[in-house]
């Protein structure tokens, strides 16, 4: 099992841990995860979602995502991946 460095955390606070259902890119909906790209949305199970700030690259099927938090800032750990998102207005 992967897990993101929490050496970097310390002042965030978790705030939320999600199931991806999907993205969201230029208005077309797909069922899986591949990582970031600026304006992506990524689609939780609970219908929630964020919008990727950040570019980086990785695959998965439904993995968990954990939502850090501090002030305005939003961070997503998702298995060894770390992104900077934000909410959706």
């Amino acid at each position: 099992m992967y897990a993101c460095s929490l050496d970097g955390m310390v002042g965030w606070t978790l705030v939320a841990r999600k199931t991806i259902a999907g993205r969201i890119d230029k208005g077309v909906k797909k069922d899986d995860f591949e990582g970031c790209e600026y304006d992506r949305i990524i689609v939780f199970d609970d219908n929630t979602g964020v919008r990727c700030t950040s570019y980086n690259y990785s695959y998965a099927y439904r993995p968990t995502a954990y939502i850090w938090g501090r002030g305005s800032s939003l961070k997503m750990c998702i298995n060894s991946s770390s992104y900077d998102v934000s909410r959706l207005n």
